[in-house]
């Protein structure tokens, strides 16, 4: 079962809680009786993986099909429903970026897929398949399952993954950035504050380990670009594995 909590508002002063699970359903729970709410068909089977954004009303499920259930917040529950299309294996991860207009979805077969929000008039709550880019299997039969993403501000894409590595991809071109093998075995957990300066992972080995970006000193030649008077982007933020340790 997968968790979502939401903020405190002046009419759910304990937040909002939802579930997803194997059964293919969707809850919200009531937390003064501390049972369920109200319940909401996935509408692709069993859901693997939750996302909730606060600021955009979005509440995201991942699921068996490899398709991606976007639902709308309201007061009374979920609605506007939005279905995006099913790409690949089961959606095992989901992740909003800070601005609620992205979306990122880790699969079983190795896929990262991302989605943004259309421009404006109609298409502004229209997503539309931005990305998508397969992470490598290293010599094995099948690619490594994607336990777990994270969007940060700079549209840096991190994957955590059954293998014991942690990636980061840039989400703009599905370019690898960096790649650590941090953990013994399968990454399971990703955490980041809201600037993305650290990055926290955590895995069945019990290692936490934290990365942070680059300290940036650019020389002469690694000055962004700048062809007929446009400014060529900066390239993605690097980042180091600052350190990894056990608690216990």
């Amino acid at each position: 079962r997968r968790l979502a909590l939401g903020s405190r508002t002046a009419s759910h002063p304990d937040g909002r809680l939802f579930s997803c699970g194997l059964h293919g359903v969707v809850t919200e729970w009531d937390l003064a009786r501390l049972s369920p709410l109200d319940n909401y068909d996935s509408l692709g089977g069993a859901a693997w993986s939750l996302a909730l954004h606060a600021g955009s009303a979005r509440l995201a499920a991942g699921c068996e099909d490899g398709g991606v259930t976007v639902f709308g917040v309201v007061e009374e529950g979920l609605e506007n429903v939005y279905r995006l299309p099913a790409r690949g294996g089961r959606v095992l991860s989901l992740a909003f970026s800070s601005s609620g207009g992205q979306l990122v979805a880790g699969g079983a077969d190795g896929s990262v897929r991302l989605w943004a929000l259309g421009g404006g008039g109609a298409a502004r709550h229209t997503w539309r398949h931005s990305c998508q880019f397969v992470l490598e299997s290293e010599g094995r039969k099948r690619p490594p399952l994607v336990w777990d993403v994270l969007l940060l501000p700079d549209s840096l894409v991190v994957t955590a993954d059954s293998s014991g590595r942690v990636c980061f991809y840039d989400g703009r071109h599905g370019t690898l950035v960096n790649r650590f093998r941090s953990h013994e075995a399968d990454v399971l957990a990703l955490a980041a504050t809201g600037d993305g300066s650290h990055v926290f992972a955590s895995g069945v080995d019990h290692k936490v380990s934290l990365f942070t970006p680059q300290p940036e000193e650019l020389k002469p030649h690694q000055q962004p670009l700048a062809i007929f008077n446009l400014a060529a982007p900066r390239p993605p933020r690097q980042y180091l594995l600052n350190c990894s340790r056990r608690p216990h």
